[in-house]
This record gives C-alpha cells, structure tokens and sequence, in this order.
C-alpha cells in the first residue's frame, strides 16, 4: 500500500512530522541558536562529563556537539521524509530514498543559505551542508539494511512478503 491509498489522516501525519522537524531545523538555524547564545549552555552540560576541566583538551567541545546535532536532526528529516513518502508500502522504491536524501540536502542548503544571509550572528557554510546531507544518507543506508534484513528471504523456501525492489 503506498502512501496514495493510507487514510488521510495517516498520510497528513506523517507529513505534518516532517513539517515539524523542516521547522526545528530551521530555528535551530537562527541567530536565537548562535554559538554565543548557546555556548555558555553547552560548556555547562560538557562540564558535568568532564568536571576536572578536561573539556579544554576537546577545544571547548563545542564544535563536536554542534557537528553531531547537525548530522543527527537531518538524520532524522530524512527518516521522516522516506516514512511518509513510504507509507505503508511492503514494497521497496529506491527512489523514496533517493528522494528522502534530496530534500532533505536541499532543505539543508536552503538552512545554510539562510545562516550565511539573513542570520547575523551565524555564517552559512558548505561543510555544515555535507554534514548534513552525510547524516540523511546514514539514515538512508540503516533504513535500508534494516528494510531488507526485515524482508528477506525465509530459509526453506519461503518468503516473509516476496518483496521485489523496484524504481
């Protein structure tokens, strides 16, 4: 069954999701999650696992957090996007992934253009972009192993779902 045929309120769901993270990242990408609004927060936080000052051996830590964060959330995006997009299809289209990992590198571009022009106390970079678009094809990849280690073939000559990849 493919998204077309779910429930609408199923279908409107899943997308309302992926509208909610598109809108997290977004105001995570604003001047309000600056380094220097954030900073003193994060430095906090690392001081509970390193309390005898051993953050300063990690260059504050702050950078490794917020490079995780980056690659965690469009992570999920993608997720999301591939989920909705999927349903509850027991067949496998490529291009839900394919698709899933464009939006969201673009939505990630789109992010970085609004760091680097409209923020001012942030600046847009393509690394961030590649950060990104790496944590969306991470998930992508799990997904995908974990779709077709859940659907394959039963030993004996059986199938769970005789599931075919497909475009």
């Amino acid at each position: 069954m493919s998204t077309e045929k779910l429930p609408p309120k199923t279908t409107h769901r899943r997308w309302f999701l992926v509208a909610c993270m598109m809108l997290v990242t977004f105001v995570f990408g604003t001047d309000l999650f600056s380094s220097e609004n954030t900073g003193p927060m994060v430095r906090w936080v690392l001081s509970w696992f390193f309390p005898q000052g051993d953050v300063k051996v990690l260059g504050g830590g702050e950078g490794f957090i917020r490079k995780t964060a980056h690659f965690l959330e469009y992570a999920l995006l993608a997720f999301l996007i591939w989920w909705a997009l999927s349903g509850d299809s027991k067949e496998w289209k490529w291009r839900w992934v394919f698709m899933a990992w464009a939006l969201t590198t673009l939505w990630a571009t789109v992010d970085e253009l609004q760091q680097g022009y409209i923020s001012t106390k942030r600046t847009g970079s393509p690394w961030d972009v590649l950060i990104d678009s790496s944590g969306a094809l991470t998930a992508m990849l799990l997904v995908t192993v974990v779709w077709f280690v859940s659907h394959r073939r039963v030993a004996g000559g059986g199938s769970r779902d005789e599931v075919i990849p497909s475009r």
